[in-house]
């Protein structure tokens, strides 16, 4: 529907009305395992999805998800002319304006529905482009629209880490985890590549080899705990290079500039003048973290960590700047104590004192493989768990392990735990259940009957409630114990596949959140339970915080929040990004937040963009966004407003008007259909239901009528908004025009009614009309929003609306006539047909003739308005004439 201009609104914005919502706390950068640019757009990804868009060389970030898949990013192609994105797991993803929008683009391997090859990087080539999977090479020729895979002879159980050309050849080289292979025909065949190294303990070429590049006639390789290896002979023969280099560097990233080549390894960066054939390392780097990811941006260097975010040099490494700002860290297992948090992000544990402001990493990720499982506070001692037990009582500074030697046996893989004072439980991978009375100095194992021991069925919390101890499982349910472990049973009502994954009591009332049912309730002590999930827009509710205001859930499509019991849940996500995987301008809401903790009337939740924050009791506001200042009387008012998300269920938004006095007097609810309160959310935030306003019939025009938006619950309203009224304007008079037997107005309007014999056609309301070969005076009656309308000339219409005319050679008089009318033809034509109708279409008389002058005869007809079609030849004309 085309609404003109003239008639339209201006928009008036109201400042200081965004109040209630999340607000990121940092820390910021965290691991990056992509970085990729050009000189206009650079991109960075951490873990599970997050990823990130810089326009100014990394020195400031944005969140880019839009159109994205909550699936990890794990390669990135960044040229002037494409700009491509491969996952984990979901296929080749395209952005066309710089990587702030993205949309699918295609799919590894199209048999599959799902569950497409990892990507590890791209390889632009000519016409082709190659894609490194974790399931082979994949190529393509219409810039990764379509692939075929092309592994043929690789190696390709590992995984393909890396791809480089070598120039001026159709041969490309693969990096595996069985070394190098090399193709010579566009990638349709590899072969391995089994050459001697010199300088090195074992032939690095059968190892893992991360990265590959090409430059200035070297063909360079950088491998897994075997350093830097390059060849001069195109492939054909190696040299391990690694003098500089500490003795089992791991090469992950190799990027060549001015003739200087550069390496990421696992300690710092190095950069060689010789080709490769000296290294030196590039000092004052900040940071003992793995280099993950280089890139130039101009002559300044950008230097990607695996946990510490981002660095910059624009001095050739003399100085160096953290480059993380808006570039948030994945992060989880979130605990609060006054103005100290401390969360794992990248598998480190980082910590601030000062409310967010600023972090450091308190505790750098232990091994390879660790994965912290829990993190516990208990007054002012910090607890944490990967596969063993560690405490901190210096707010993280330095970690014991508690375990050791006097308690839980070696092997034995802790998962959660709970702690109040000296009493600590243990929950392990499948040796059951420990406890220690005395601050984990000595344990004992609890007895195993009644729990599952099959050896996947994982602990996912384990919790002391009021003596009786809860434990919840991946895949088997809840169980619990009534006499301090001595027996266990199956918690009934729960599904017994389940996975519960948290426990949280209020008064006497239990919650439990699941990874399939949601939110599960009991007020009897849990021997009955009931779905409490009514409002919660997720399956998975994975932390539950009871709180004065409230009682709020974490869960994977952001918050919910509860006044009502559990009765009904709103979501609580307004400032949250929310804009994974979104559709037809709707976010998908996907959006880890758990756990949940609060501090000082503050809410703080953990997300895979960091920490973030909020009051924990606000009020709610409305805003008009955009507002209308001007429409004339009778137009259309269509409202929007930006809301916070904490309106109830049954909550109803309204429009009340004032008067030109100023007095509101008028409320008038028009909410759109299907609209659910209390909104919804969209790629643009969180709005209410959409409502369409028209001022009653009869309003004057002025300037002092006002508006406002009203809720009902909680009750409150936004500020005023002035309405000024203009006359209703009156459209011009619309032209039809006759295209392909179809009648058409030259002009837009808001609506459009045709009419036959000055009557309305029944459903020809476009701005096109087909009149199906229907003979008839036709005309269209045009309107603008305003109510105003205007008529066309009327057009006579007959039959075939594209054969030529020659109306203005033909003559018929008199007109009006009485008895008879005279046909005066330009020439003589054997079979001219005549034909006299009804206004409506109907044949009352039809004859033919030969001569140039005709009489037809009329007397007996009543007087009215007659249509006479004359055809001579391909050539015909309609004419009006009038019965005395």
């Amino acid at each position: 529907m085309i609404r003109p201009t003239i008639y339209f609104l201006f928009i008036l914005l109201l400042p200081g009305q965004l109040l209630a919502q999340w607000k990121p706390l940092g820390p910021y950068g965290g691991p990056i395992e992509i970085l990729e640019s050009n000189e206009k757009v650079t991109l960075a990804s951490g873990p599970t999805g997050s990823f990130f868009r810089s326009t100014d060389g990394g020195k400031n970030w944005q969140i880019t998800t839009q159109g994205l898949p909550n699936s990890p990013i794990t390669a990135a192609l960044v040229t002037d002319s494409l700009i491509l994105v491969g996952t984990g797991g979901t296929g080749v993803y395209r952005s066309i304006n710089g990587g702030v929008t993205w949309s699918a683009s295609g799919r590894f391997d199209a048999s599959r529905t799902s569950g497409q090859p990892r990507a590890y990087g791209f390889l632009r080539v000519g016409p082709f482009l190659y894609a490194a999977t974790a399931e082979g090479v994949f190529r393509s020729s219409n810039n990764g629209v379509n692939w075929r895979e092309v592994s043929n002879g690789l190696y390709t159980r590992d995984g393909i880490f890396s791809l480089v050309a070598i120039p001026g050849s159709r041969a490309l080289l693969a990096g595996t985890g069985l070394g190098i292979y090399r193709s010579i025909d566009d990638g349709e065949t590899w072969a391995l590549i089994r050459s001697p190294i010199t300088s090195a303990s074992r032939n690095a070429l059968e190892g893992d080899v991360y990265a590959l590049e090409q430059g200035d006639g070297v063909i360079m390789a950088g491998s897994y705990g075997q350093g830097f290896i390059r060849s001069l002979d195109q492939g054909t023969t190696w040299t391990a290079s690694n003098t500089g280099l500490p003795f089992g560097t791991s090469v992950y990233v190799i990027k060549v500039k001015n003739g200087v080549v550069y390496i990421g390894t696992d300690t710092g960066i190095y950069r060689s003048t010789n080709k490769g054939t000296t290294w030196v390392q590039m000092e004052n780097f900040p940071s003992d973290a793995p280099i993950s990811g280089l890139s130039f941006i101009g002559n300044s260097l950008l230097a990607a960590t695996n946990s510490e975010g981002l660095f910059r040099t624009d001095n050739a490494g003399q100085s160096w700047t953290e480059s993380n700002a808006g570039l948030l860290a994945d992060t989880e297992l979130l605990v609060t104590s006054g103005n100290k948090l401390w969360c794992v992000s990248g598998e480190n544990v980082v910590r601030s004192l000062d409310g967010g402001k600023t972090w450091k990493i308190v505790r750098y990720k232990m091994t390879a493989d660790e994965l912290i499982q829990d993190l516990k506070r208990d007054g002012n001692t910090l607890y944490l768990t990967n596969r063993d037990l560690y405490r901190s009582t210096d707010d993280g500074d330095t970690w014991q392990k508690v375990n050791q030697p006097l308690a839980i046996p070696d092997g034995v893989f802790l998962t959660s735990i709970w702690v109040a004072g000296n009493d600590i439980l243990a929950a392990t991978l499948n040796d059951g259940i420990y406890r220690s009375t005395d601050g984990g100095r000595v344990w004992r194992a609890l007895s195993r009957d009644g729990l599952p021991t099959a050896a996947n069925l994982r602990p996912t919390f384990i919790t002391n409630v009021r003596n009786t101890l809860y434990v919840g499982f991946s895949s088997a349910g809840l169980f619990q114990s009534t006499n301090n472990g001595t027996t266990w049973e199956r918690v009934k009502g729960i599904r017994e596949n389940a996975d519960v994954w948290t426990l949280a009591t209020v008064g006497d009332t239990l919650y439990v959140g699941t990874n399939s049912e949601s939110l599960y309730r009991s007020t009897d002590k849990g021997q009955t339970w009931t779905r409490a999930d009514k409002g919660i827009t997720s399956s998975t509710v994975r932390s539950i915080l009871p709180t004065p205001t409230g009682i709020f859930v974490g869960t994977f499509k952001g918050v919910g929040v509860t006044t009502t019991k559990a009765a009904f849940w709103r979501r609580y996500n307004n400032g949250l990004p929310l804009l994974q995987a979104s559709r037809e301008n709707v976010a998908a809401e996907d959006l880890r937040m758990f756990p949940l903790t609060t501090e000082n009337n503050q809410l703080y939740g953990s997300t895979l963009y960091g920490v973030w924050t909020r009051p924990l009791n606000e009020p709610p506001y409305i805003t008009p966004e955009p507002v209308v200042s001007t429409t004339c009387v009778n137009g259309l008012i269509q409202i929007r407003y930006r809301i916070s998300d904490t309106f109830e269920e049954k909550n109803q938004f309204t429009i009340q008007v004032s008067g030109p006095d100023g007095v509101y007097s008028t409320t008038l609810i028009t909410p759109l259909a299907g609209c659910a309160s209390p909104g919804q959310a969209t790629d643009q935030g969180f709005f209410g239901c959409p409502i369409d306003l028209r001022m009653p019939t009869g309003t004057a025009a002025g300037d002092n009528y006002r508006m406002r938006i009203v809720a009902s619950s909680p009750a409150t309203q936004s500020t005023d908004i002035p309405i000024k009224l203009t006359p209703n304007p009156i459209p011009s008079k619309p032209v039809i025009k006759v295209d392909s037997s179809k009648l058409t107005t030259v002009d837009a309007a808001f609506a459009y009614q045709w009419l036959l014999n000055d009557r309305p056609v029944p459903g020809a309301t476009s701005r096109i009309f087909d009149p199906r070969n229907f003979p008839g005076i036709y005309a269209v009656r045009v309107a603008n929003e305003c109510t105003g309308t205007a008529v066309s000339d009327q057009l006579a219409y007959l039959i075939t609306a594209t054969e030529p005319t020659f109306d203005d050679e033909v003559s018929v008089f008199p007109n009006p006539a009485d008895d008879a009318l005279t046909v005066q033809l330009p020439r003589a034509v054997k079979g001219t047909r005549l034909r006299l109708l009804r206004p409506d279409g109907a044949l009352l008389n039809e004859q033919t003739t030969a001569t140039t002058q005709h009489k037809l005869s009329i007397g007996a007809l009543p007087a009215g308005l007659y249509l006479l079609q004359v055809k001579q030849g391909d050539r015909q004309t309609v004419k009006r004439v009038l019965k005395k």
